[in-house]
């Protein structure tokens, strides 16, 4: 009995052989009925079920070849049916017991498929679809791991989000969010939440349960007029991004966050920080442009970590004076502001980047930092 090999563009495959073999394209119409038939997909040759075969017949061919050696379609691990313009998954589908990876990316679902729910996935990849709702079929995937809804029309998360006790990763961006479920809290493995580009203005008080497990957290671009509370209790955060929404103000308690590396606020309407600014030993990359700040705190040279501060497009007329405490600053933006003088500390620095454009500074000034091998200076 001969065997034959299929290779379909939309399953992402790497051919195992080296070199892609020069085969004659074929339909798998074309193909008489009781040979076997194989697919090539990352390293597998799996072998197609009649039902797994009705399924995917629609998709594009990109040829066949004979086949050694086969496994059961059954030991798939990973699946990319992505930019397919899929609206139900294909017949057979259920067939992948073994899968725990499937990406489903730029299609055109509104709706979870009923068939997932069958499959103990690890990770699942619906961005760039139609989902509106993602309903009960989602909550019963108690196996995630990590879950991307990036880029749809999402209006609201479901309570029943608690369910997903395992997940470790959730991408919610670039949908239509105005609040994120309470019952998030009950994500006690939770680790990196994004949410950027919603309608978002507040985060959940249940979230303070996620204190112990959330490092990485991305609500950039929304709505949010303040800090809300509930983040100062987020101890082991090392990434926040609230950049781009409508902050005035950074209250005291952001000295709790002291595990922070990374802050962004820029693209906000700040206009002071508060002293303990100081207790974010951690921190190495702080970003504050684009706001409306006058002055910096002097206990922001305490920040001995820092090596990236962004401050330019700001109001600021002076800068700390103690910047030799700054020793591993690498980078540093002050342009667009209204400064006319550099603190001589400033000097002490072995800079990488100097950014200084747009200020006050007599032209000579420029001249100088060029000549003296302070790294690359932007006038």
């Amino acid at each position: 009995m001969k065997r034959y090999l299929l290779l379909f563009s939309l399953l992402s495959i790497a051919p195992c052989f080296g070199s892609k073999p020069k085969a004659k394209k074929v339909k798998v119409e074309a193909l008489p009925p009781q040979e076997r038939l194989f697919m090539l997909h990352e390293g597998y040759r799996i072998e197609l079920s009649p039902k797994v075969l009705q399924g995917i017949t629609a998709f594009e061919k990109v040829g066949c070849f004979n086949a050694k050696e086969s496994c059961s379609i059954s030991e798939l691990p990973k699946l990319n049916l992505s930019s397919n313009g899929l609206t139900s998954l294909p017949a057979g589908t259920e067939a992948l017991t073994n899968l725990q990876d499937l990406s489903l990316e730029d299609n055109q679902f509104t709706k979870v498929p009923r068939e997932l729910a069958q499959l103990g996935l690890q990770r699942l990849v619906m961005d760039a679809n139609r989902l509106v709702h993602v309903g009960p079929t989602l909550c019963g995937m108690t196996t995630l791991t990590s879950l991307h809804l990036d880029n749809n029309r999402l209006e609201s998360l479901p309570r029943k989000i608690h369910n997903l006790g395992r997940l470790i990763n959730l991408v919610v961006s670039h949908n239509n969010l105005t609040v994120l479920p309470d019952e998030m809290g009950a994500l006690i493995a939770l680790q990196v939440l994004i949410a950027s580009n919603n309608e978002i203005s507040g985060f959940p008080f249940g979230g303070i349960n996620l204190a112990h497990c959330l490092r990485h957290l991305d609500l950039s671009r929304n709505r949010f007029t303040e800090i809300p509370d509930p983040l100062f209790h987020l101890v082991k955060l090392t990434f926040l991004n609230l950049s781009h929404n409508q902050l005035t103000a950074v209250p005291e308690p952001i000295g709790c966050l002291r595990a922070l590396e990374e802050l962004s606020l820029e693209h906000n309407a700040i206009t002071k920080l508060p002293p303990n600014i100081r207790s974010l030993g951690q921190l190495k990359f702080l970003r504050l442009s684009h706001n409306r700040l006058t002055e910096l705190p002097d206990t922001l040279c305490r920040l001995t970590k820092l090596e990236r501060l962004f401050v330019a497009h700001n109001e600021l007329t002076q800068l700390p004076e103690n910047w030799s405490t700054l020793s591993a600053l690498k980078e540093l933006y002050i342009s667009n502001n209204q400064l006319d003088s550099l603190p001589e500390s400033l000097g002490t620095l072995k800079l990488e980047v100097l950014s200084l454009e747009n200020n006050n500074f007599p032209r000579w000034l420029y001249v100088i930092l060029a000549l003296s091998e302070k790294g690359t200076v932007l006038p």
